[in-house]
């Protein structure tokens, strides 16, 4: 799904929505025929839960918004592999509707699984932001660079 991820990051970024909503609309109907079929693996909640997530980021559909977190709840209550990504996504979802203080529980339950997930980190430092909570925001940011200070990690220096 990386390369899904960044296809689908670019596509945004250069305003392509038909090409974000074709891309997406791919994988939903691929991971719902496996449903259907009873053949879901460990991704294929999380697949759902992503394509949504980009549809709603596309048009802001509340549709979209609903089954991006029916699907994020989904993956979080029936894999375990990509609990952490699932609850960052929800959080992701969250943020763009603009429900910072949702998005804020789920990125600490990212953090709670994978305690240096350096997006949850600067995700939650925006949802602070949007909330004014600036100096949270700012602590946050900085216990992360002391954790990772001696790390050798293209992130150790976020900010």
């Amino acid at each position: 799904m990386d390369n899904f991820i960044k296809e689908i990051e670019r596509l945004l970024k250069n305003n392509d929505i038909q090409k974000v909503k074709d891309k997406c609309n791919d994988i939903i109907e691929k991971e719902e025929k496996n449903i259907e079929q009873k053949q879901t693996n460990a991704n294929t909640f999380y697949n759902l839960a992503l394509s949504y997530y980009y549809l709603y980021r596309a048009d802001y559909n509340e549709d979209y918004y609903n089954k991006a977190i029916k699907f994020c709840d989904e993956s979080i209550n029936k894999e375990t592999n990509n609990k952490a990504n699932a609850h960052y996504i929800k959080g992701f979802v969250n943020y763009y509707a603009g429900k910072y203080a949702d998005a804020i529980e789920e990125y600490d339950q990212t953090l709670v699984l994978y305690k240096n997930h350096y997006y949850a980190i600067y995700a939650k430092a925006m949802s602070l932001s949007m909330l004014k909570k600036y100096d949270e925001a700012i602590n946050i940011i900085e216990e992360y660079k002391k954790s990772t200070a001696n790390q050798d990690n293209e992130y150790s220096n976020i900010i």
